[in-house]
């Protein structure tokens, strides 16, 4: 018979020679069942790096869970790489150079940071822009925020490049609504499946997940030309300070009014069904009686408004969950009690401010800020500058709107492919070719894809489960940072904890280097640690406002319901899923993210101060703890400590 070899999956590599990838299962030739072992094979040599290359997963962490199952991340770097790769295209750097735009080790997907500067000084932009959008302001150099020359030789070859961006660039709505089509059919032929699921064999549900991944790139073509900002930001900051405005005053109020985004929008509409369940007496009693858990709470509520209500939220919501990307975790549909638990706080609390206040008051901050930058422009200025100023606002403002949609489209797809996932691991569980339903996930796609087109056979499956549990417990022990270099990859992977105390001068002389920057603002953090009152922590302002509460420290999901109304968040990132919990925050602050990041759009949508890129909050800062948040300044202010 013909087994499958466990081997590695995407992002394996050898703790020795700094992140040399190890070739996946697929790549190698069958052998025998009997001599199938779980041994990672021989580390395959990699052509010397031109550069350090430096990678963050800022970015990432707040939409991917700390560590993605095997099928998801190898499905990750397909999709990302790919999608980049497809939308940058000559824009990038050569891959022997500087590699692959996405990579993971141990088990963490990363971005290249390095790729991404380089794609930056193309375009005319300086690496500081790039850090900033990423959340990475510590790592700032003061020359970071030079322009810095490119060879003619390289701005020509990138000429058809910047071309195609900019036709992709004005066809953005276009592309948005072709994209919503296609997913409409996609979830039109995956939701038939699903409906007719006994009727048709392995093949064929495996074809039609096939299909819609093989198109996968293509979908993230349509979330990166509306995550691609940075020029938009560019060009607003250099028109503002020609003026002498501020760019975080200006820009945030202007970006928090208008059409809310899909993920504030799901923000307002939970609390108007948590102000449903407030007059119904039923469902108060309920929600007040049940504080650790809902499991029957559709029979102990039927024949109410509020289910009826919250049934319609889920048909426009359920496709969301914990960490949506990654589709091994059930969704809102399936599990709701991260929604039961929001909804419970805000019925035992009064009602939070309502949508057209926050509306109102919104749009009276980007009168003022409108009012303010003329205050300061010329009649010139305001004749030639203003136009330009509120046309990239507007566009901006459609950008981050559009991004927002298209990831939520995209995981209304994921939503129903997880379905036909399910299906696919319940039959290989019957069969006993697998053990548990989540075995299924640890398997690659292209294993699975073997032993459905009958070219392997599943009786290595089970050899490889067991291997990718214990390298994922191995994994969980690394302390995997948030930015590293590549030359500190084989350290890190060894269990070696980076605190990034490296010598601050680089070979030209004398320059700071990014990564004693970063250090710095590491030590400062760890030194801070169990700081009584007067502690301060800085970070970037994403959403302006200054507020003062306790804090409440989530580290995981699973604890949404230790927030309470009007308390601080303070987590490690937030994804969609958070958003429950922003609509009882009074402020909130996240250690990873930046004026990209998910929490940056809804805080300012929802009216609610917030400041990111705040290092190793969760540690440093106890639930209970008083803290004056000064989001506009940059900085948060323990004012009294826990009890």
């Amino acid at each position: 018979p013909i087994t499958v070899v466990p081997l590695a999956y995407a992002g394996d590599t050898d703790p020795v020679s700094a992140g040399a990838a190890v070739p996946a299962a697929s790549a190698l030739p069958a052998v025998p069942a009997s001599s199938a072992s779980p041994a990672t094979p021989a580390v395959q040599a990699r052509p010397a790096q031109a550069v350090d290359i430096e990678w963050t997963r800022a970015n990432l962490a707040e939409v991917i869970p700390e560590q993605a199952t095997p099928q998801a991340l190898d499905a990750f770097d397909y999709l990302l790489n790919n999608g980049e790769r497809l939308f940058m295209g000559g824009l990038l750097a050569p891959e022997d150079q500087f590699g692959p735009p996405f990579k993971a080790f141990g088990g963490r997907m990363y971005f290249n940071l390095t790729q991404l500067c380089h794609v930056a000084r193309i375009g005319g932009a300086p690496p500081a822009a790039v850090m900033r959008s990423l959340g990475h302001s510590e790592g700032i150099r003061p020359e970071d925020e030079r322009v810095q020359p490119v060879p003619l030789a390289v701005r020509l070859r990138a000429i058809p490049s910047l071309l195609r961006l900019l036709w992709l660039d004005l066809r953005a709505p276009r592309l948005v609504e072709q994209a919503d089509a296609e997913n409409a059919r996609a979830i039109a032929r995956l939701s038939a499946a699903h409906a007719n699921v006994e009727a048709l064999d392995d093949e064929a549900l495996w074809d039609l997940l096939a299909e819609w991944k093989k198109r996968g790139p293509e979908h993230m073509v349509v979330i990166l030309v509306h995550g691609s900002v940075m020029m938009l930001e560019e060009q607003l900051r250099k028109l503002l300070a020609l003026v002498g405005a501020d760019y975080d005053r200006f820009v945030y109020a202007q970006l928090a009014t208008g059409e809310p985004s899909v993920s504030t929008r799901q923000a307002f509409d939970l609390v108007e069904v948590a102000d449903i369940a407030r007059h119904e007496p039923a469902a108060v009693a309920y929600l007040r009686d049940h504080e650790r858990g809902f499991q029957d709470y559709r029979q102990a509520l039927h024949g109410t408004r509020f289910l009826v209500a919250f049934d319609r939220f889920l048909e426009r919501y359920g496709h969301r969950g914990l960490y949506e990307s990654e589709w091994s975790l059930p969704r809102y549909r399936e599990d709701p009690s991260p929604l039961l638990f929001a909804i419970r706080t805000h019925v035992l609390h009064p009602p939070a401010e309502s949508r057209d206040d926050i509306a109102e008051r919104l749009a009276r901050e980007a009168t003022q800020a409108w009012a303010a930058l003329d205050a300061k422009m010329s009649a010139w200025q305001r004749l030639l500058l203003r136009p330009r100023i509120r046309s990239l606002v507007t566009k901006l403002k459609r950008r981050y709107v559009g991004r927002e949609h298209c990831r939520s489209e995209l995981v209304r797809v994921l939503s129903y492919a997880r379905q036909l996932h399910l299906a696919l691991a319940d039959r290989f569980v019957s069969r006993g070719w697998i053990e548990l339903r989540d075995d299924y996930f640890m398997l690659l796609t292209r294993e699975i894809d073997a032993v459905i087109r009958k070219a392997a056979d599943p009786v290595g499956w089970r050899p490889i489960v067991r291997e990718r549990h214990a390298q994922r417990a191995r994994e969980a022990e690394l302390v995997m940072p948030f930015f590293m270099r590549q030359s500190e990859i084989g350290r890190v992977l060894a269990g070696s904890h980076i605190t990034d105390n490296h010598p601050a001068a680089e070979a030209n002389g004398g320059t700071t280097s990014r990564v004693a920057a970063f250090g710095a603002a590491q030590e400062a953090t760890t030194a801070g640690t169990g700081a009584g009152a007067g502690e301060e922590l800085t970070g970037l302002c994403v959403s302006r406002g200054t507020v003062e509460a306790d804090v409440v420290v989530i580290r995981d999901p699973r604890d949404f319901a230790l927030m309470r109304r009007g308390a601080i968040l303070v987590a490690p990132a937030t994804d969609p899923s958070w958003t429950p919990l922003f609509t009882l925050a009074a402020g909130v602050i996240v250690e990873v993210g930046g004026i990209l990041s998910h929490a940056s759009t809804v805080a300012r949508e929802y009216g609610v101060p917030a400041l990111a890129n705040v290092k190793r909050a969760t540690h440093r800062l106890k639930s209970g703890d008083r803290v004056r948040l000064e989001a506009s300044q940059g900085r948060a202010v323990r004012v009294a400590c826990a009890r």
